[in-house]
């Protein structure tokens, strides 16, 4: 049984979902609503990688988010901290019989 203090989840974020949809001209529109706010504990992954974007390295550098459990969770959401940076979840991980979660994650440029 993994336990985490109450005290490491010293990060407040937002989870929120991301549609689709059409604007009055036809052109596609992301639309980002929220689905909850919850208090997290950010846990940063020992290796990254590197993404060659238009001729250029960027470091990645992926980021887990460990916090109460959240039964409508998937990894078409994304993670908004209170700095206003949002990170793309790429997998779920259950902990201790659903009390937790763990969101992979990278972070959106």
């Amino acid at each position: 049984m993994l336990m985490y203090n109450r005290g490491e989840f010293d990060r407040l974020i937002t989870i929120k979902s991301v549609t689709e949809t059409s604007d009055d001209y036809g052109d596609s529109v992301a639309v980002e609503a929220t689905l909850t706010t919850r208090w997290a504990k950010k846990v940063y992954s020992a290796a990254g990688t590197e993404n060659k974007e238009a001729d250029r390295e960027s470091p990645i550098m992926p980021v887990a988010w460990v916090f109460d459990y959240v039964s409508t969770l998937s990894e078409e959401m994304i993670i908004t901290d209170r700095d206003g940076q949002d990170y793309v979840i790429i997998n779920i991980q259950d902990i201790d019989r659903q009390r937790y979660q763990k969101a992979h994650c990278e972070q959106r440029r």
